[in-house]
């Protein structure tokens, strides 16, 4: 009798401390993730910061003077019809001030870098988006732009754990891993990830890397201009290794999104193009991409009406990248309250803004008053 009241006393001490973990922790990981904040790099601006901020500003107004914004704006459908994207993302100042592109800090939008403490401000970024994004619309595109612009130029290895926002899962953080790196060609990178069971796989590109002291900064900018189509012989030379991932994934769970940004959002679009046998008819995405070749759009014109319309493409007013070559896809453009200069049209990170409106392109109309 002594034993069987012990033995149930221990169940009852178990079931409590059980019930006690299951409400703490909630807490304890809301707490984790409301604690996440910002932080300004420690090191100093250097000299050699300064001048590439002011190198960058003064391209950027050389370019604005020269390539007027009528010439830098996309025809829009008729009727018109305007969205409203807005965002609440807390310390979104100090984000871009700190790690923006024009950052004299620690750029991680759209820059390579291996600084201490930029994998925790890139995790802190998907923290406060999963915390502060109440739409999932809103969410989506929080994520696929941080993921884009900023994680995919982060020196991510094989296995490194990765918690994204999940529109799917109401905003929850869901643990993703490095399943593959590729190397398309010369160390530039692009980046498989695979989730929890049910979610998503992800293929996200890096875009272009100017990192000249590096064999795959020099490979990045012979991809951009490459006469073939920017990016598309790196995409052909890695693209037996991409369809094998692909395939893969496919096979052990759901086909892959792919996504990046500028360079990369053409890789991503080459590989929905070529490999839409393997890639998932939803929430794939180029953010800023160069346009198509001729032959390549011709290509994309034989899909199908819902298969060119899956693959999303946002460009901002003011950028001349995505007026090179053929648009493509279910274009938007991205409009802020003021007329933005080419550069910082190019690389601004969307979600860091109060707001913005965006409304869907005539890519036909587009494309025939196109030259390159």
């Amino acid at each position: 009798m002594i034993i069987f009241a012990v033995r149930n006393m221990l169940k009852a001490v178990q079931a409590f401390i059980l019930f006690l973990l299951f409400l703490v922790a909630p807490l304890f990981a809301s707490a984790q993730e409301q604690g996440c904040v910002f932080k300004q790099p420690a090191s100093k601006v250097k000299w050699k910061s300064r001048v590439r901020v002011r190198s960058l500003q003064n391209f950027d107004d050389f370019l604005n003077w020269t390539i007027p914004l009528h010439m830098r704006s996309y025809p829009l459908e008729d009727p018109v019809q305007t969205l409203q994207f807005k965002f609440e993302l807390s310390q979104s100042k100090e984000f871009i001030e700190w790690y923006g592109y024009f950052s004299l800090y620690d750029p991680l939008v759209g820059k390579v870098s291996k600084k201490k403490g930029s994998m925790y401000a890139a995790a802190c970024l998907f923290a406060k988006i999963s915390r502060d994004m109440i739409d999932m619309d809103a969410l989506a595109f929080a994520t696929d732009e941080a993921l884009a612009k900023v994680m995919a130029y982060r020196d991510l290895k094989q296995n490194t754990k990765i918690m994204l926002p999940s529109a799917l899962e109401g905003g929850r953080l869901v643990e993703y891993h490095v399943d593959h790196v590729f190397d398309l060609w010369h160390g530039m990178p692009a980046f498989g990830l695979v989730g929890e069971k049910g979610s998503v796989p992800i293929l996200v590109f890096r875009g272009t890397d100017f990192s000249l002291d590096s064999e795959r900064g020099w490979a990045s900018l012979m991809s951009d201009v490459d006469i073939a189509g920017p990016g598309l012989t790196a995409f052909n030379k890695a693209r037996e290794e991409i369809r094998s991932w692909l395939m893969k994934v496919a096979q052990t769970g759901s086909k892959a999104k792919v996504m990046g940004f500028s360079l990369g959002g053409a890789l991503a679009a080459y590989t929905y193009l070529f490999e839409q046998d393997w890639v998932n008819p939803e929430g794939c995405v180029a953010f800023n991409p160069p346009g198509f070749s001729e032959q390549a759009l011709e290509k994309w014109n034989g899909l199908s009406e819902e298969a060119k319309n899956a693959f999303r493409v946002y460009v901002n007013r003011g950028d001349v990248v995505s007026k090179i070559g053929k648009l493509f896809g279910d274009a938007y453009e991205i409009s802020l309250e003021g007329a933005l200069k080419p550069l910082k049209a190019h690389t601004l990170f969307l979600t860091a803004e109060q707001q913005f409106s965006l409304a869907k392109i005539d890519v036909d109309k587009e494309n025939m008053g196109r030259r390159l």
